[in-house]
């Protein structure tokens, strides 16, 4: 009798509490119920049989802003005849004007029209998957989801529907979708659920409300055998659930559990001191600290692991993916490792796109690296979701070896227990579920550096290596000694051409234009030497080397020495900005996570003007003013009059030559503006009379000619 009485309890407890299931409110009602065997699309034969005009039709609108694009069908099939609007609608009629920019307002207003707008704005801030969306999809329209995912499981049926209804339905129904073996385990081994057999699922209908899944015709009894199931039933709501928790006794809280609310202010004198009453209470339904913590934590992985009801977190990578079918069939970068990720591998794993859509930046995570369906999915795609145990953790397969809390635990836990703050657990359990992340030394600021520096030192140290090279050939080779005979001869040679060009021209043939020349070539052949070693050493082991290689021929075309080895030191000092090394852009890159080759070349862009003030103590006699050397005697002696000149002829050819590559001088430049800057520049540079006239006659046309259109900008306005 005691053990029929035992069985009545509990099947009378299952009724009961399957009951509770569906009258309660969340839980899903009676006209939120999906069927395994939905009818046929009624569109399917339509797009079946459309023509390639049809489809055109259906995409003019979209290609004008959208082109060029890998496979506007997004299937690699040419005989796939679908339109942009038979997979995402929207509104395929609407063009952008001709010759309008994007950003421009009747841009903006083009793609108002086109596009489905979504309820949540602020959300979707741009076409890039948002970060930790969550349950953001359900809230959103279903035209709003079909535009931005046509595989997303709650509209599936009529776009990918169209032509594959019986995957999109085993799709809805399968393990992937509903989870029904890690919802019910994690039921059953805390105590919540009796039975091993999964009742438990994730299902949204087209509205956004979870929903019950009824197989249809129901299982036969082989069928049952195999783990087929009649019925999967949304998981319940965590503050309303009986707890069944078998984990109790681990709560913090003393050895008593009271029969009353948690009192949090008064002590309990029968228990242990010291031990706040923090525990559930064993009250009704929704009181007290009264909840279900396994299905709390069950809800959470839902949303932090999220499967195919919703987009990946798209915060980190490996979690970068969509919903539903594109889940998996539109790959995004997760993984830098050729053996998970394939052909995928080039593209990174930072959720970059290699799109040729001009309009999807290529900067921003997020995005699917084509705009393409493929069925050749890499195994980094699978990690995504597969990525913990209870999901069938795979990771293994791959060669992973996942550390174990006991027997590896010197390498994972601090000497020290670690009491991270609120915000700290919060932070870390975004990324990661597990409690115990935000305790270990995984999830440590040493570990994280460690991490990002490795990754930072890699663009570094290629180019660094590739350098290396470079100063390798020149050291071992004997080279580096033959430097100074090698520029000498070349610029001899080099000299005698342009001197016979200018003669031709009408120059005077004069020994002093001959010597001017050659003067002046090798100055720009040592330059180059000095940028060469430069490339892999810092600045004074440059200038070493440098001065002994390539200062002598600067020297015996009378060059005074320390003017010499000045410009030698001065482009050695500039090397530290010059491509394809540039250590110095590449630590600021760093520092501030910017692309290194961009921020090497805008920096190498300002100080181009730099490049060429050593060129005026070298190539004239009265350019050495610039320097100031010499004794207190020598100064005394100096003409005032040619250093001062010569340095408001420098400070002019800079700005100059700053205004000219920039584009800017007091307002925007125009074309003609910008290179007659650029000539004045180069002219006041060079430290001739002639030069300087023409120069400054150039700079001041150019003052002339911004003032006069301000001027009348401003009385227009």
């Amino acid at each position: 009798m005691a053990q029929r009485s035992t069985g009545l309890r509990r099947l009378a407890l299952c009724l009961g509490f399957i009951a509770v299931l569906i009258v309660v409110p969340g839980c899903a009602p009676s006209q939120h119920t999906s069927e395994t065997s939905p009818p046929r699309p009624k569109d399917q034969l339509a797009l079946l049989s459309q023509t390639a005009e049809d489809t055109n039709r259906k995409s003019a609108g979209c290609l004008s802003c959208h082109s060029p694009i890998e496979t506007p069908s997004m299937h690699t099939n040419p005989a796939v005849q679908a339109g942009c609007v038979d997979c995402h609608g929207g509104t395929a009629s609407v063009f952008t004007p001709a010759g309008t920019a994007p950003g421009s307002a009747a841009y903006e207003q083009a793609k108002t029209q086109a596009h489905v707008q979504p309820h949540f704005p602020h959300a979707w801030r741009s076409s890039a998957n948002p970060e930790e969306s969550y349950t953001l999809l359900l809230k959103e329209s279903p035209e709003f989801v079909r535009f931005i995912n046509p595989g997303d499981l709650r509209i599936a049926q009529e776009a990918c529907g169209q032509c594959h209804a019986k995957e999109v339905m085993q799709v809805r129904a399968s393990l992937h979708t509903t989870s029904g073996v890690f919802w019910t385990a994690a039921a059953y081994n805390n105590g919540i659920w009796p039975f091993k057999t999964p009742v438990f699922g994730e299902s949204y209908s087209r509205e956004g409300v979870q929903q019950s899944i009824t197989m249809k015709p129901p299982p036969t009894e082989a069928e049952r055998r195999k783990g087929v199931v009649p019925l999967i039933l949304p998981l319940p709501r965590w503050e309303i659930l009986q707890p069944g928790d078998v984990f109790r006794v681990f709560e913090d809280g003393g050895m008593l559990i009271s029969p009353l609310f948690p009192d949090l202010g008064n002590p309990q004198p029968d228990d242990t001191g010291g031990k706040p009453d923090l525990r559930q209470s064993i009250r009704g339904l929704g009181t007290g600290l009264r909840i279900s913590v396994p299905i709390l934590n069950v809800h959470k992985t839902r949303l932090n692991d999220p499967h195919l009801s919703f987009l990946g977190t798209n915060d980190h990578p490996g979690d970068y993916r969509s919903s539903g079918c594109t889940a998996c069939h539109t790959v995004y970068a997760n993984d830098r490792d050729p053996w998970n990720s394939g052909p995928y591998a080039q593209y990174g794993n930072g959720g970059l796109s290699a799109t040729k859509d001009p309009t999807i930046p290529k900067n921003e995570p997020g995005h699917p690296i084509r705009h393409e369906l493929t069925r050749s999915i890499p195994t980094s795609q699978c990690i995504v979701c597969h990525m913990h145990q209870p999901n069938v953790f795979v990771n293994p397969f791959l060669g992973y070896q996942m550390w174990d809390y006991e027997t590896d635990g010197e390498l994972m836990w601090p000497k020290e227990a670690r009491h991270p703050s609120d915000a700290e657990l919060f932070k870390s359990l975004e990324h990661n579920p597990e409690e115990a992340a935000a305790r270990g030394l995984w999830n440590s600021g040493l570990m994280k550096a460690l991490e990002a520096g490795s990754i930072g030192v890699l663009s570094v140290a290629a180019t660094c290596a590739a350098a290396g090279l470079i100063v390798g050939v020149v050291t071992l080779t004997g080279l580096g000694l033959k430097f100074s005979s090698i520029v000498l001869q070349y610029a001899d040679g080099g000299s005698r051409g342009i001197y016979d060009g200018l003669v031709a021209i009408g120059a005077a043939a004069t020994p002093d234009l001959l010597h001017d020349v050659k003067l002046l070539l090798t100055a720009i052949f040592t330059s180059l030497i000095v940028w060469v070693v430069g490339l892999a050493v810092p600045v004074t082991a440059s200038y070493i080397i440098c001065a002994v290689i390539a200062a002598p021929a600067l020297i015996k075309l009378g060059v005074p020495d320390f003017a010499a080895h000045m410009f030698i030191f001065y482009y050695a000092v500039l090397s530290e900005v010059s491509p394809p090394t540039a250590l110095s852009p590449f630590a600021a890159a760093a520092i501030t996570g910017g692309d290194p080759y961009r921020t090497t070349l805008q920096s190498w862009k300002y100080t181009l003007p730099a490049f060429l003030v050593p060129f005026m103590f070298v190539l004239d006699p009265s350019g050495v003013g610039l320097l100031l050397t010499g004794s207190i005697k020598t100064l005394g002696n100096a003409d005032w009059g040619s250093i001062a000149l010569v340095t408001v002829t420098a400070a002019l050819g800079i700005a100059a030559l700053a205004g000219g590559v920039q584009g800017w001088l007091f307002g925007r430049t125009t074309w003609y503006e910008k290179w007659m800057l650029i000539a004045a520049g180069l002219a006041l540079v060079y430290p001739t009379t002639t030069a300087d006239m023409v120069g400054f006659g150039l700079f001041a046309l150019v003052v002339v000619l911004q003032l006069l259109r301000g001027r009348v900008a401003r009385s227009t306005t």
